[in-house]
């Protein structure tokens, strides 16, 4: 019983060392070199890997506003728009799916979505006279996520303005 228990126990050594081997490689390469291993075990190795997948000593988001017919502008909620965990529905904002092909059409896919939430806000009764959308980065904090969100603090890069 004795030498079967060390063998189980080399045999999950070899394959936590394997998987996380694996799980480094793909997060390094972004490459599935094995096919035959599932997704989800992949995934919960590749998820150890987290701190070598980026850090940044900024925070960043989309904001989007609508321009009311006062001529002032408010700030639209994107978060029925994006129903998912906060840093999964920024890294979607980001529209990174079109930036490789060119940025002429990662423009324009700001574009389409200013427009699309124009159209949508409309739709809620927030019937806006222009939408524009400004990427906006501010530092991190111990304290949280937007707790130096801050006017004084956030660089703003403008994106786009739609006014159909």
């Amino acid at each position: 019983m004795r030498q079967l228990t060390g063998i189980l126990q080399r045999l999950l050594l070899i394959y936590f060392l394997l998987m996380t081997t694996y799980a480094f490689a793909f997060t390094m390469t972004k490459v599935e070199w094995f096919p035959f291993i599932p997704w989800k075990v992949l995934r919960y190795h590749y998820g150890m890997m987290a701190p070598y997948q980026g850090y940044s000593t900024t925070n960043a988001d989309l904001l989007a506003e609508g321009k009311k017919s006062d001529d002032t502008w408010e700030e639209i909620d994107l978060a029925p728009y994006y129903p998912m965990h906060r840093g999964s529905a920024i890294m979607y904002r980001r529209l990174r799916s079109f930036y490789p092909e060119s940025k002429e059409l990662h423009q324009k896919k700001y574009e389409e979505l200013a427009a699309l939430l124009k159209k949508h806000e409309g739709g809620r009764g927030r019937a806006y006279e222009a939408v524009r959308l400004t990427w906006i980065e501010w530092p991190t904090s111990i304290e949280g996520f937007t707790a130096m969100k801050k006017e004084s603090e956030m660089k703003k890069y403008f994106i786009t303005e739609v006014t159909k």
